[in-house]
């Protein structure tokens, strides 16, 4: 490799774990910040309460809690150190968020969405404070790049090892989606995007069918490709549905009381209405984009993957009120980059003519 080649390539991963890192290190930038309403609440609750993901998680980096009603004056001293795995885990989402998001939609996409999920409200002003949304995300991102990987179809020769592979990434999908469901208090948004997923291999396959079915006959449908294009999808919809209400009949939700809430976008409506603009913008090139790899795949690729997640997250973030918005960050983030990336295009061909 030579000197020059060494050099891009190097500034090229510099730029690459910059993006990574930026939302910890802009969530880190208030670590000192004063304790949150609700932060010592939810902290208690995850000490006391069920051992779900999301509690474990938040009491990893905090010292042991025997009992409730600690003076107000050591709150701080309990939940300055419990921030730590906050941080940790709003890294862990940026690192998968870039792996999903380069699985679908390319490098430079996934870099502009690291850099936007960093510069929107639940990362920018609340990144530091505690709550159980953050392995919630964290659990849905990893669902996500392992129904991307089982999607992309890149399976070994052989058909019992291929068939092994995939039954293990969507029982591993399954497991990451219903303990995210069991730790969000049965919010349903990702039970939602396998299911369409599902869906969607069904109907692209009963097209499949069906069009053999009219240039041939019914004795020659191709009827086990077709139940292996199904029966992932299938085994994944079915499977997470049976671990979240498994999980589920284990625990016990937190006090709505102490949830937290964070706008996914910014109050002033000078900043709000060019970013809406900008992710409906993105939206219909996402769409577009999608579509036109499915019609030429006829199956589901990780782009669909990832728009099925997104659509998920943005309409329970739609439909819901007073909710942590710090799921549906990254969905956002990626589209701000793709109608950012639409309308360059657009002042480039018009600056071209």
């Amino acid at each position: 490799m030579t000197a020059s080649r060494w050099g891009s390539s190097a500034a090229g991963h510099a730029v690459v774990l910059l993006a990574v890192a930026l939302p910890a290190l802009v969530a880190g930038s208030s670590l000192d910040a004063p304790v949150a309403a609700g932060e010592w609440e939810r902290l208690e609750f995850a000490a006391l309460g069920p051992q779900t993901f999301s509690n474990l998680f938040l009491e990893s980096s905090a010292p042991p809690i025997d009992a409730p009603g600690t003076p107000s004056d050591q709150v701080a001293a309990w939940v300055g150190p419990a921030r730590n795995a906050q941080l940790l885990g709003v890294l862990a989402c940026s690192m998968l968020g870039y792996l999903t998001g380069m699985l679908a939609n390319g490098r430079a996409a996934a870099i502009a969405g690291c850099v936007l999920f960093a510069c929107l409200p639940p990362v920018a002003m609340h990144g530091h404070v505690l709550r159980p949304d953050t392995a919630i995300a964290m659990l849905q991102l990893l669902a996500v790049l392992l129904l991307q990987l089982l999607a992309m179809g890149r399976m070994p020769a052989a058909a019992g090892i291929r068939r092994a592979t995939s039954f293990a990434l969507g029982a591993t999908a399954a497991l990451c989606v219903g303990a995210a469901v069991s730790s969000s208090g049965g919010s349903g948004a990702m039970l939602l995007a396998t299911g369409g997923l599902f869906l969607l291999a069904a109907l692209l396959t009963g097209q499949r069918l069906l069009r053999t079915f009219h240039r041939r006959s019914i004795a020659v449908l191709p009827a086990r490709a077709a139940t292996s294009r199904m029966w992932p999808w299938a085994f994944v919809a079915m499977a997470s549905l049976f671990v979240a209400a498994t999980l589920l009949g284990n625990g016990r939700a937190q006090d709505a009381a102490f949830a937290m809430k964070s706008d996914l976008l910014p109050e002033s409506w000078l900043l709000a209405a060019p970013l809406c603009a900008l992710a409906l913008l993105g939206a219909v090139r996402f769409v577009l984009r999608a579509g036109r790899r499915i019609g030429s795949r006829g199956r589901p690729g990780p782009d669909t993957v990832l728009f099925a997640y997104s659509a998920a997250m943005l309409l329970t973030n739609a439909m819901g009120r007073d909710t942590d918005a710090l799921v549906a960050a990254l969905p956002l983030s990626w589209l701000l980059a793709d109608g950012i990336a639409y309308l360059v295009l657009l002042v480039a061909v018009r600056r071209s003519r």
